[in-house]
Protein backbone atom coordinates (compact mmCIF):
# COMPACT_ATOMS: atom_id res chain seq x y z
CA UNK A 1 0.00 0.00 0.00
CA UNK A 2 2.69 2.34 0.88
CA UNK A 3 4.76 1.58 -2.06
CA UNK A 4 1.96 1.72 -4.47
CA UNK A 5 1.10 5.31 -3.00
CA UNK A 6 4.95 6.36 -3.33
CA UNK A 7 4.30 5.08 -6.77
CA UNK A 8 1.55 7.30 -7.69
CA UNK A 9 3.48 10.45 -5.74
CA UNK A 10 6.55 10.11 -8.65
CA UNK A 11 4.18 9.58 -11.19
CA UNK A 12 2.33 13.33 -10.33
CA UNK A 13 5.81 14.36 -9.62
CA UNK A 14 6.95 13.13 -13.18
CA UNK A 15 3.63 14.10 -15.14
CA UNK A 16 4.25 17.65 -13.39
CA UNK A 17 8.02 17.95 -14.57
CA UNK A 18 7.09 16.84 -17.81
CA UNK A 19 4.91 19.44 -18.53
CA UNK A 20 7.59 21.58 -17.05
CA UNK A 21 5.25 22.68 -14.33
CA UNK A 22 7.39 22.52 -11.45
CA UNK A 23 7.34 26.41 -10.39
CA UNK A 24 3.71 27.32 -11.09
CA UNK A 25 2.75 24.44 -9.18
CA UNK A 26 5.51 24.84 -6.15
CA UNK A 27 4.66 28.49 -6.19
CA UNK A 28 0.33 27.29 -5.87
CA UNK A 29 1.36 24.64 -3.45
CA UNK A 30 3.67 26.96 -1.20
CA UNK A 31 1.02 29.69 -1.36
CA UNK A 32 -1.61 27.33 -0.32
CA UNK A 33 -0.11 25.40 2.21
CA UNK A 34 -2.14 26.79 5.07
CA UNK A 35 -5.24 25.85 3.65
CA UNK A 36 -3.91 22.07 2.84
CA UNK A 37 -6.62 20.84 5.57
CA UNK A 38 -9.64 22.31 4.46
CA UNK A 39 -8.19 21.29 1.28
CA UNK A 40 -8.50 17.58 2.31
CA UNK A 41 -11.36 18.17 4.51
CA UNK A 42 -13.13 19.30 1.08
CA UNK A 43 -11.85 16.30 -0.85
CA UNK A 44 -12.89 14.23 1.59
CA UNK A 45 -15.99 15.48 1.62
CA UNK A 46 -16.39 15.06 -2.37
CA UNK A 47 -14.89 11.94 -2.61
CA UNK A 48 -18.04 10.22 -3.87
CA UNK A 49 -18.25 12.63 -6.61
CA UNK A 50 -14.56 12.88 -7.64
CA UNK A 51 -12.90 9.22 -7.35
CA UNK A 52 -15.12 8.37 -10.50
CA UNK A 53 -13.37 10.80 -12.50
CA UNK A 54 -9.60 10.98 -10.36
CA UNK A 55 -9.63 6.98 -9.15
CA UNK A 56 -10.06 6.40 -5.78
CA UNK A 57 -6.47 4.79 -5.26
CA UNK A 58 -4.97 8.73 -6.86
CA UNK A 59 -7.72 10.58 -4.40
CA UNK A 60 -6.04 8.89 -1.76
CA UNK A 61 -2.76 10.01 -2.38
CA UNK A 62 -3.28 13.32 -2.95
CA UNK A 63 -5.44 13.46 0.58
CA UNK A 64 -2.40 11.44 1.94
CA UNK A 65 0.11 14.19 0.65
CA UNK A 66 -2.09 17.45 1.86
CA UNK A 67 -2.57 15.75 5.65
CA UNK A 68 1.02 15.28 6.22
CA UNK A 69 3.15 18.51 5.94
CA UNK A 70 6.48 16.78 5.92
CA UNK A 71 5.48 14.73 2.70
CA UNK A 72 3.70 18.20 1.38
CA UNK A 73 7.48 19.70 2.08
CA UNK A 74 9.24 16.57 0.85
CA UNK A 75 7.43 16.46 -2.97
CA UNK A 76 7.75 20.42 -3.14
CA UNK A 77 11.56 20.07 -2.35
CA UNK A 78 12.01 17.33 -5.09
CA UNK A 79 9.74 18.82 -7.59
CA UNK A 80 12.37 21.62 -6.56
CA UNK A 81 15.45 19.92 -6.94
CA UNK A 82 14.37 18.59 -10.19
CA UNK A 83 14.29 15.17 -9.45
CA UNK A 84 11.04 14.27 -11.37
CA UNK A 85 12.64 15.40 -14.42
CA UNK A 86 15.03 12.52 -15.05
CA UNK A 87 11.40 9.95 -14.27
CA UNK A 88 9.37 12.46 -16.90
CA UNK A 89 12.36 12.40 -19.83
CA UNK A 90 12.40 8.33 -18.82
CA UNK A 91 8.73 7.44 -19.44
CA UNK A 92 9.39 8.94 -23.64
Amino acid sequence: MIAEHTIRIDSLGAAIAGRGLEAPVIFFLEMHRPLASVVNSLLTAGAPLLSPFIGREWLDSVQSLLENPEELERFMSRLEKGEYSGAAHGRH
